[in-house]
């Protein structure tokens, strides 16, 4: 049996590891220098239309350990969802067929939200543990004492805000900005990997959550012709008008009167960063397979995926077969696939706290992504043509009624077996929870 290794690298987007979307510039393509990502996509085979179920972090695992969107998982947000009792985990599966199953994870993946099922050592480190302050050394030390098979999911966090760029990975060598540089300060410092596992007897995946929306991806917006760089600009211009403490309210009225309410719910809670929106920054990621009887090396494999796909295409390398395990809604990367849509969703406002909130729920396939709002008394839908305007600068829904109807379709279908389990806000459990999260700034 072979050890599997599952690196994610937080926030971590496809435009900045793997791939050239056209249309970019120097600031949005890579800058950064990444060795060792290099070099697993020498050794094996990289996803480019790779794509994550949302762009919060929390959902996505859960989606990445079951092989289920959120509506069937339970956690449709970062904070106040957990796991459903009844759904089964991958660690719980390779657990149960010998694998020592070990995870190290850090921002709002606390162990109360259920992703600790199945890890028979399940830690959650604080936000000041980044790789140069204590986990590297640590990490050190787990692998030296690891038994045999393992599976190990180890979480960066180092490439989130504030990103991280230590000495000497602080200067242009390494990126043209904060963002690049912290991905190459993970990059250098994964690099120890190769000097202390066997990468002959151990399986490699390397991915994403979700990915990051930066000022770069604004500025280029406005050279295309788009008016999403509007929002930049105004939340810049409110930033110098209302410095102190942020004004959730009088920032979302501000961009209502300006705007409208869609712009409003979806930028209430963010304009940079991740977890608001479903552009090609956001959804797009990673996905690199090191494995010795499943990946080519050096093959570059451009088939439309979605995340849920992990789930089976991890019990592939574990060499547990469909007989033996029921893989849900998941299909292996490495069979033909037969899908023509990924489904995709945003929660636009930062959390159930903000009467403001809504979903963005759409569908993405090889040139189409559409998505519509869904926020009480609002009807607001867009459906982008990625072939002819990869930077996503003009809805043309109005133009192909039809794509937009059948894409709107196939959400629906995603959706009816929704599913929650939302913490109980008296519990003693949900204030550990609150507390954790607000220590990390997700929630005010």
């Amino acid at each position: 049996m072979k050890n599997i290794l599952m690196i994610v690298v937080d926030c971590a987007r496809s435009e900045k590891t793997i791939l050239d979307i056209p249309m970019g510039n120097e600031q949005t393509r890579r800058s950064a220098p990444l060795p060792f990502l290099e070099y697993l996509r020498t050794e094996g085979t990289t996803w480019t239309n790779y794509n994550s179920v949302s762009s919060t972090t929390t959902p996505n695992f859960a989606s990445m350990l079951t092989g289920l969107l959120p509506v069937q998982h339970g956690i449709q947000e970062h904070s106040r969802f957990r796991l459903l009792d009844n759904v089964i985990t991958l660690p719980q599966i390779l657990a149960q067929h010998g694998y020592h199953t070990v995870a190290e994870m850090s921002g709002p993946l606390i162990p109360e939200a259920g992703l600790d099922r199945g890890f028979q050592h399940y830690r959650w480190r604080d936000k000041s543990e980044y790789l140069h302050k204590g986990f590297l050394e640590h990490l050190s030390t787990l692998l030296a004492q690891l038994p045999e098979p393992w599976f190990l999911c180890l979480h960066f966090w180092e490439a989130h805000q504030p990103y991280q760029g230590p000495k000497p990975f602080n200067s242009i060598e390494y990126g043209q900005t904060a963002y690049d540089r912290a991905l190459s300060f993970i990059d250098h410092s994964l690099y120890y990997l190769l000097e202390v596992i066997d990468f002959r007897q151990t399986s490699v995946v390397y991915t994403s959550d979700h990915g990051e929306r930066l000022t770069e991806d604004y500025f280029l917006n406005r050279k295309l012709g788009g008016d999403n760089h509007l929002i930049l600009e105004m939340y810049n211009q409110f930033i110098r008008q209302n410095p102190g403490v942020f004004n959730f309210n009088k920032w979302f009225n501000t961009v209502k009167n300006e705007m409208g309410e869609a712009d409003a719910r979806i930028y209430a809670h963010n304009v940079l960063g991740h977890g608001f929106h479903l552009t090609e920054e956001l959804v797009r990621i990673p996905l690199i397979i090191v494995d010795r009887d499943y990946s080519e090396a050096g093959k570059v494999n451009h088939e439309l995926r979605g995340q849920t796909d992990l789930f089976a295409t991890v019990l592939d390398l574990a060499g547990i077969s469909e007989a033996e395990v029921d893989r849900q809604m998941s299909k292996s990367l490495f069979n033909e696939n037969d899908r023509n849509m990924v489904y995709i969703e945003a929660n636009g406002s930062g959390g159930k706290q903000y009467s403001s909130r809504c979903y963005l729920r759409g569908a993405k396939s090889k040139r189409w992504k559409f998505w519509r709002m869904e926020a009480e008394g609002l009807e607001y839908k867009v459906l982008w043509d990625l072939h002819n305007d990869p930077r996503e600068t003009t809805n043309v829904i109005e133009m192909h009624p039809d794509i937009a109807l059948e894409m709107d379709a196939f959400v629906d279908m995603n959706l009816t077996d929704r599913r929650s389990q939302s913490v109980d806000l008296e519990t003693i459990e949900a204030e550990i929870i609150e507390e954790r999260l607000r220590d990390l700034g997700y929630i005010e």
